[in-house]
């Protein structure tokens, strides 16, 4: 196997660590079947995807896969 190839095999072990840790952390949150613990707000569509998506678990992975894209394209470009 050459570097092109340990790279791919790199690539794809660290995004199944970052899907197995995304499914570990947000499971609970993503759940369809959560209480919301705010009944009122339960007929509003897009509550709960507004509540999931501002999540600070779920801003932080997104920061956490900003700063792998960039690093890898860095990585790259050398």
């Amino acid at each position: 196997m050459g570097p092109q190839g340990l790279a791919w095999t790199l690539f794809i072990i660290f995004i199944a660590i970052f899907i197995f840790a995304g499914i570990s952390a947000f499971g609970p949150i993503i759940s369809p079947f959560a209480e919301t613990g705010n009944e009122t707000a339960a007929g509003v569509i897009g509550f709960e995807t507004k509540k999931i998506l501002f999540h600070p678990a779920v801003l932080g992975l997104a920061l956490l896969f900003i700063i792998a894209a960039v690093t890898a394209w860095v990585l790259q470009q050398k």
